[in-house]
């Protein structure tokens, strides 16, 4: 894209973009129309093509000078078109305040240093396989359609405060299963922050890596007759935390988590139409977890059958690789019905003691 083919806007984000100075091209208070007393005078909407910012991000401006540290920073902005950045490498941050996107933008298997919007509007995101280097927020933003991390790869914190999600689909009365927020396998080095995130659809995160905390406090969660939240085999470093303030509205899946430290339910609240009272009502309350079978695994070396049998791991190896005998604990017990073996040379003063008829195992090549 040419210069002479930008517009005013476009050109002030140009000029910035190489030294990362923040251009705000929001629309100041209009003054009222002499026409139209108390009535604003309309204003032209500060419109940037998303082609434009593609190009800007994907190299189409004058060689860095030193010292350079290009970034996009932008406010204000409506962005049209779609923002496709998919399987690219993007190698300066973005962000963006209160932006307006008319469609919504694809970063599928890209790979960016850091992608950070706040206050914006957009039908959605899709980032699903990519890879961020530093934080991915997504916060105080109005998301009409799906936010799609699946196996993503984000090196820092997921931030989701103060975001409002809803999937197609997942308007009462349309049905449900819609699912608003997927992150299957999706990977996050830092915390997930996804405090009084509001969320009509389902929240599926199923085989997600969390290495902080996974923060849901005053959190919204509605899916009617589906899965509120599937956290199906996910895996939490650090806690996992519901109140206070949180609600759900459908089935909060923890079948198979991990979770390393605490899970914290303290005064949230969950309904789940239709489910667990006669007469098809409304259950309302805390969720419960129940304590389970202690499970004690078995140790190094140990097979079932033997610790089943007798509880304890199995004898060791009583020959060495050269068929000689092997040392071992006196009162060790010894073969299947036969008798101990016999204390060792250390145990019995300087020699080596063997009942008679005691016979030592050698490997069977030498035995011949």
């Amino acid at each position: 894209m040419r210069i002479d083919e930008l517009n005013a806007c476009e050109r002030r984000l140009r000029d910035a973009f190489p030294q990362g100075h923040r251009v705000d091209v929001s629309r100041p208070p209009a003054p009222p129309d002499p026409a139209s007393p108390g009535i604003p005078a309309a204003l032209p909407d500060p419109v940037i093509r998303a082609d434009a910012l593609a190009a800007l991000l994907l190299g189409a401006h004058a060689e860095p000078a030193p010292g350079d540290r290009p970034a996009l920073r932008l406010t204000g902005a409506h962005i049209t078109g779609r923002l496709d950045l998919g399987f690219t490498d993007v190698t300066a941050p973005i962000l963006l305040t209160d932006c307006r996107f008319d469609e919504a933008p694809l970063l599928r298997g890209a790979r960016t240093r850091q992608l950070v919007m706040r206050d914006c509007t957009l039908p959605g995101l899709i980032a699903d396989t990519a890879q961020i280097d530093g934080r991915l927020v997504v916060s105080g933003c109005h998301l009409t359609g799906p936010l799609v991390l699946n196996r993503t790869q984000i090196n820092g914190e997921l931030d989701l405060r103060d975001t409002r999600i809803g999937a197609p689909g997942a308007a009462p009365g349309a049905g449900a299963g819609a699912e608003a927020i997927s992150a299957i396998h999706a990977q996050v080095a830092g915390d997930a922050l996804c405090t009084n995130l509001v969320v009509e659809g389902a929240f599926r995160l199923s085989g997600a890596s969390i290495e902080g905390e996974f923060d849901l406090e005053g959190a919204s969660l509605r899916a009617p007759g589906a899965n509120a939240l599937d956290a199906y085999h996910v895996r939490i470093a650090e806690d996992l935390t519901f109140h206070p303030g949180f609600s759900a509205e459908g089935r909060i899946i923890l079948t198979g988590a991990t979770v390393a430290a605490a899970i914290g339910f303290c005064g949230g609240p969950a309904e789940q139409p239709g489910r667990h009272r006669p007469g098809g009502g409304r259950r309302h309350g805390r969720p419960q977890l129940r304590p389970g079978p202690r499970t004690q695994g078995r140790r190094r070396g140990e097979t079932r059958r033997h610790a089943h049998r007798h509880g304890t791991q199995p004898p060791r190896r009583r020959t060495d690789p050269q068929g000689r005998h092997r040392p071992v604990p006196a009162g060790h017990p010894g073969p299947r019905n036969g008798p101990p073996h016999p204390p060792t040379d250390r145990q019995s003063g300087g020699r080596e003691q063997r009942p008679t008829g005691h016979a030592v195992r050698r490997p069977g090549h030498l035995a011949r």
